[in-house]
């Protein structure tokens, strides 16, 4: 199987999952049967075109969606909502409350993005980030997975780095969305001094962990984690790897995990990307090109 369709077969897991625990019903193959009879899933999907981009990529996504309605046992139906600066425009909040009840009660989420220099940052006042910050808190969506391959050849010509470069990268970054220095406590600039505080807690590093771990076990053999942090400076990236140790060590002690510093791994990740899945903890590990590699990735946005 090809690690796009590896990387699909875990998200269908975690949809079956889903589908199992909300509705009872059971996945087989690639049809959803509820009492023997196979039947068709309606989803309802909330469409968050927000600032920007945001509106262009929101519409080919419905495009794609729509794609895949017309081959499958499936129907998506959308409802259009605001968010960002768009939503501030009209209604003077980043994330009306309609909006996000439509999210609660919709199957998922289609987003684009938020922001522009026609909303610029106010102390205290509204800002277009607020709603997809408060969207995150509120729906608890802590994980964000990135997965960095190119499907065809054409594609590698468009990387803003040379093609010889960037041919056969394949890794998958596993960014934690809900802690760390974008919900820690801050201070607006008060005598000349402002600051913004990182903080994670154990349960919120071992839940990305798992997220990770439960993609990496996709392969098969599983593939190997690295988690990168800032443990040679910061009290919370120590923090992260004690727990990251012991949450692989003690629920999945068959996968290997080894741990970058973030600045290391941001120069490989374009000096030379297919180091990520070459050179992975031993001289003599080699790892297959087909080897899905997890970052876990926090540090920057």
């Amino acid at each position: 199987m090809t690690n796009r369709g590896q990387f699909l077969l875990f998200w269908f897991r975690c949809v079956a999952k889903s589908l199992s625990r909300s509705y009872g019903y059971n996945v087989c193959g690639v049809v959803i049967v509820q009492s023997s009879r196979v039947m068709t899933l309606t989803a309802s999907i909330v469409l968050l075109n927000g600032d920007g981009v945001g509106p262009e990529v929101v519409r080919e996504a419905k495009k794609v969606l729509d794609k895949i309605a017309e081959k499958s046992n499936v129907n998506f139906v959308y409802k259009e909502e605001l968010i960002g600066g768009a939503a501030i425009d009209e209604t003077g909040s980043p994330l009306p409350d309609k909006t996000l009840q439509a999210c609660k009660e919709a199957n998922a989420v289609l987003f684009g993005s938020v922001g522009g220099p026609q909303w610029p940052r106010e102390v205290n006042g509204p800002a277009p980030e607020h709603g997809l910050l408060k969207l995150r808190k509120e729906l608890g969506l802590y994980a964000n997975i990135r997965p960095m391959f190119f499907p065809g050849q054409s594609l590698q010509e468009c990387s803003p780095l040379k093609s010889s470069i960037v041919q056969g990268t394949d890794f998958t970054v596993v960014r934690e969305l809900t802690g760390g220095l974008y919900f820690g406590s801050r201070q607006e600039e008060t005598d000349g001094v402002a600051y913004d505080t990182m903080t994670y807690s154990v349960s919120e590093v071992q839940r990305i962990t798992r997220i990770a771990a439960e993609l990496a076990l996709v392969k098969n053999p599983p593939a190997p984690i690295i988690s990168v942090d800032k443990a040679n400076v910061l009290a919370s990236s120590r923090l992260w790897r004690r727990v990251v140790n012991e949450t692989l060590a003690k629920e999945y002690p068959t996968l290997k995990v080894v741990h970058q510093l973030v600045d290391s791994c941001a120069m490989i990740m374009i000096k030379n990307p297919r180091y990520l899945y070459l050179n992975l903890g031993e001289a003599t590990q080699v790892i297959k090109a087909s080897n899905l590699k997890i970052i876990k990735w926090y540090y920057f946005n």
